[in-house]
């Protein structure tokens, strides 16, 4: 169980960034060629008619996807700041290759901040056994297991 939530968390922070990476390349190709003077509605349908935005929002959908099973499987405190902190890395170093962006050392040191945040949320998990949502609002065990969807105990009023 625990190699099914890291390998599908590790999709999401792949995936997420490759296709924010594709949109920018596709976004880029319409810059370089002047395609911003025209109005907006015409624009977007230029930008959404190239092959690098279609792919990217494609793999960004397939990202979305994966997100919502590792939200089923993981503590939503614990996979966000994982996912967020590992595709802001993977993006900041693309963005460097690919697009020459420049990266200060404010920003390096940020980095290793994120990483470091990383480390410590990752080993939080360890130290506390979960706890079923279902049990912190008084829903019965019925409830949880997903047998019974309207057994509600009786005493939430």
């Amino acid at each position: 169980m625990m190699t099914i939530r890291v390998l599908l968390l590790l999709g999401c922070i792949i995936l997420a960034p490759a296709g924010n990476l594709l949109l920018k390349w596709g976004v880029n190709e319409c810059d370089s060629v002047g395609e911003t003077n025209l109005g907006v509605v015409q624009y977007y349908l230029h930008v959404l008619s190239k092959p690098q935005v279609q792919a990217g929002a494609v793999v960004y959908i397939v990202s979305a996807l994966l997100w919502l099973r590792v939200l089923r499987m993981m503590d939503l405190s614990a996979a966000y700041p994982i996912f967020v902190s590992g595709a802001f890395l993977i993006v900041t170093i693309a963005a460097v290759v690919f697009f020459q962006e420049y990266v200060n050392w404010v920003r390096i040191v940020g980095i290793l901040v994120v990483v470091l945040g990383i480390f410590i949320v990752s080993q939080s998990a360890r130290w506390y056994e979960p706890r079923p949502a279902a049990a912190s609002i008084g829903l019965s065990a019925k409830m949880q297991d997903g047998n019974d969807r309207h057994a509600v105990q009786e005493n939430i009023d």
